[in-house]
């Protein structure tokens, strides 16, 4: 089964796991990573080292690469308001590594568009996109 591996910030993580709902329904793709559900609350990176201990960085940090690792595609998800330090990180070393990337969302707010493969503004264009492949 092909997998995607979703990207974005905790404060997005209600719209993330709506984002894996639709792509599991109306695709054959399956979005294994659920972090953002189990972990998601809203942070600034300076708390971070008060909400995470090392332990937990250190599993954060495997586990995404391993899945970044293993995906077929890396999805970001934009956000207009939310800041994505970590899902920027991702988004490099999965093009890095040769994976296809794809962005959904406002595409003047990335500095990183130059590492996406391909850019959908709406999850209906690439729900249709997905259903091709």
């Amino acid at each position: 089964m092909k997998t995607i591996y979703i990207a974005g910030t905790f404060a997005d993580a209600d719209k993330i796991d709506n984002l894996k709902k639709i792509i599991e329904e109306k695709t054959d793709y399956t979005v294994p990573c659920v972090w953002w559900k189990k972990n998601a609350k809203e942070f600034e990176p300076e708390d971070v080292g008060s909400w995470f201990d090392l332990d937990e960085v250190h599993e954060f940090f495997h586990r995404d690469i391993d899945a970044i690792k293993e995906c077929d595609i890396f999805l970001i998800k934009f956000s207009i308001k939310k800041k994505l330090y970590g899902a920027l990180i991702e988004l490099g070393y999965a093009y890095g590594i040769g994976k296809k990337t794809v962005g959904v969302g406002p595409k003047e707010k990335s500095c990183m568009i130059l590492s996406v493969n391909e850019w959908y503004h709406g999850i209906d264009d690439l729900i249709d996109a997905l259903k091709k492949e």
